[in-house]
């Protein structure tokens, strides 16, 4: 491990933090022209609303590249407050990372500007301050970078440095932020780590693959299980699956792992809030397909149900929302954002049409889901006593009115999803008090 100097350039002082108060979702545009981030919240039946989008370079020509184009990875931090973007564009010594502030109403401000070596496929949190960005190289050793951020004033500040293989373009961290995993696709490795309370990490081993891709893997919400996606080795059509010891965070491959899948060259692997699913996106068919998981043994197998996003390449990204299921479509015509219901037969339906996200090339996202309130029936949020008053149900009717998410108060998925049901669970929430 090594501490290295402070890469930041300091930006001016960053107010009170906040979150987005609902679910919302947070889209890299990843054009060569115009680098953007798009965020969305959704309708009370699950269908994207476009919120804003915040530019973070252009330039009239990719002969003049800026460093804010190409916005390529994404993550948010575990606490919802901060937003990290980096960056890949034609330079090839350091890139962007962008930290934005997320507002209540999912928009974004922007809350400082680091450079990072080239290049920064991903970047993820492993804590409220410290951020993980991928050094991936065509040649040479490849590297994790983790840095601190402080916000005020802004600054990230080297803190450690891993080496991760030949070409490492993602890493993943289990739910409980204990362990890191770092993606070694064309050295077919796992290279796993222990995060340490200051932030650092310790290796907990290098585990090979057996030939295949590990590209962009998902753990499973429990945290005991990896999956990943093969891409075009060993056939085009394998997903690498491992068991995680919690203890060590040592990995073993699942049962009769790696498992076959319809589609063609998979390249991403996310679970299911509920870990029943796995949803596998691939690269050469565009295909998003859902499989079933064994409970027992983690065994996967396909359900049959997919949606194809168009040609070759186009599907961006895939995430999990609660119950929705998150999918960019990169390029080929129109472009934009999907959000499906996952269903409980593994099935997923479309919550209204692919929403432009008014950015090109659509790729990674971000995903948001608030933690529940201490005291659900505050919906004004009052800190003075009498904590509960009439005031909450002013607020309460008005998110009713105005078709707020936030107003689903049984949770309901059904249409209507807004109704008298909502206004019963609000006063039963009401009458039962804080605690």
């Amino acid at each position: 491990m090594r501490t290295s100097m402070l890469l930041a350039l300091a930006v001016t002082a960053v107010p009170a933090l906040a979150q987005s108060v609902q679910r919302a979702a947070f889209v890299a545009n990843n054009g060569n022209l115009e680098g953007s981030i798009t965020s969305f919240t959704f309708n009370p039946d699950g269908s994207p609303r476009f919120v804003a989008k915040v530019v973070t370079g252009s330039t009239p020509s990719t002969s003049m590249p800026v460093p804010g184009t190409n916005a390529y990875g994404i993550g948010l931090s575990p606490d919802g407050v901060h937003l990290a973007v980096s960056h890949a564009t034609a330079s090839t010594t350091v890139e962007q990372v962008s930290v934005f502030r997320v507002n209540p109403d999912a928009t974004l401000s922007p809350a400082g500007v680091f450079t990072t070596p080239d290049s920064p496929l991903d970047c993820e949190w492993i804590a409220n301050d410290v951020l993980v960005c991928t050094r991936t190289r065509t040649s040479g050793t490849n590297e994790i970078v983790v840095y601190r951020y402080s916000e005020s004033p802004p600054s990230l500040v080297e803190i450690d440095r891993e080496s991760v293989g030949v070409f490492c373009s993602s890493v993943v961290v289990t739910p409980d932020r204990s362990f890191l995993y770092a993606a070694d696709s064309t050295g077919f490795n796992v290279y796993a780590f222990r995060i340490n309370a200051s932030g650092t990490l310790d290796s907990a081993g290098t585990f090979p693959t057996g030939g295949v891709y590990p590209l962009q893997p998902g753990i499973s919400r429990d945290g005991l299980r990896l999956y990943a996606g093969g891409g075009i080795s060993s056939g085009g059509n394998k997903i690498p699956a491992f068991a995680i010891t919690p203890a060590t965070g040592a990995l073993a491959s699942l049962p009769n792992a790696p498992y076959l899948s319809p589609g063609s060259s998979p390249k991403l692997a996310v679970a299911s809030t509920d870990d029943r699913f796995v949803f596998i996106g691939h690269g050469t068919d565009a295909t998003c397909r859902s499989f079933a998981v064994n409970a027992a043994t983690g065994e996967l197998s396909p359900t049959g149900f997919l949606f194809d996003t168009g040609i070759q390449g186009s599907l961006g990204d895939a995430a999990v929302l609660g119950n929705l299921l998150l999918i960019t479509d990169n390029f080929d015509g129109p472009t934009g954002f999907y959000s499906f219901t996952i269903q409980g037969d593994g099935n997923f339906t479309m919550n209204g049409g692919l929403v432009s996200t008014q950015g090109t090339a659509p790729r990674a996202i971000a995903a948001w889901d608030p933690p529940a309130p201490a005291c659900a029936a505050n919906c004004d949020g009052s800190t003075a006593p009498p904590i509960l008053n009439v005031n909450d149900f002013v607020c309460f009717n008005n998110r009713f009115a105005a078709g707020d998410p936030a107003a689903n108060c049984d949770g309901s998925t059904s249409p209507p999803i807004l109704n008298v049901n909502d206004f019963i669970c609000f006063t039963n929430l009401f009458a039962a008090g804080c605690p």
